[in-house]
């Protein structure tokens, strides 16, 4: 449906294949995460029954908490991982993802070499989901820290990082520019050297970290509608 709304005249085929790599690495942290807890011994995803108010309720305050957690953790290891990238594989690998400009779509989310997008689906999905599980379970051992509807609610989500408007991102999750990963990411698709993260937060350490500055906003006026 994006796709069909871009301005873009079509992607490749080989967004299947990136896809499926997407897929793999999602498949990969649920089975670090069964090896690491022991499988039988929890049971992290509850399956949403209940559409009562409260039922509901309870269920957009646990999507809240596993977006967050999800996106802060994940984006802690992917901007760092993200410069070295470009860093050191940008003309062989990464450069073919960057062909897209400003005329983006979500399927571009899985488009580039299968090296280049092997490893951003790892930084990007395999280690914060993990490290989500761990934690949660270490600190609230009883508790479902996912479920059915939040899980897919998040990978709808995570399409949206190279959807063809800004304001996409809102549909799901209603945030500030330097939140919403796809208004923050359209300024990297547009200046290679800037906004590595997904997220302000992350990019403002890792910048103060290794003492650089690689923040660009992009002014209202000239957001791509």
């Amino acid at each position: 449906l994006d796709l069909y709304f871009s301005n873009t005249k079509g992607v490749s085929p080989s967004v299947l294949i990136g896809a499926s790599i997407y897929c793999s690495c999602d498949v990969l942290h649920l089975y670090l995460k069964d090896l690491y807890l022991h499988e039988g011994q929890h049971d992290p995803l509850h399956i949403f029954q209940d559409f009562s108010f409260l039922g509901l309720f309870r269920e957009l305050v646990r999507f809240a908490i596993f977006l967050a957690c999800i996106g802060l953790l994940s984006d802690l290891f992917f901007s760092p991982t993200h410069r070295l990238w470009h860093h050191l594989n940008f003309e062989s690998n990464h450069k073919k993802h960057h062909e897209f400009t400003k005329n983006l779509t979500s399927p571009l989310l899985y488009y580039g070499t299968i090296l280049d997008v092997a490893f951003m689906a790892f930084s990007a999905v395999t280690i914060g989901s993990f490290l989500y599980y761990v934690l949660a379970f270490r600190f609230f051992p009883s508790c479902h820290p996912s479920s059915n509807l939040s899980t897919f609610l998040l990978i709808l989500n995570s399409h949206l990082s190279h959807a063809h408007d800004i304001r996409c991102a809102g549909l799901i999750a209603p945030l500030p520019d330097k939140m919403n990963f796809v208004a923050y990411h359209y300024v990297h698709h547009l200046f290679p050297t800037n906004n590595y993260g997904l997220t302000e937060p992350s990019d403002m350490l890792w910048d103060w970290i290794l003492g650089v500055h690689t923040i660009k906003k992009l002014d209202q006026d000239k957001k791509v509608k």
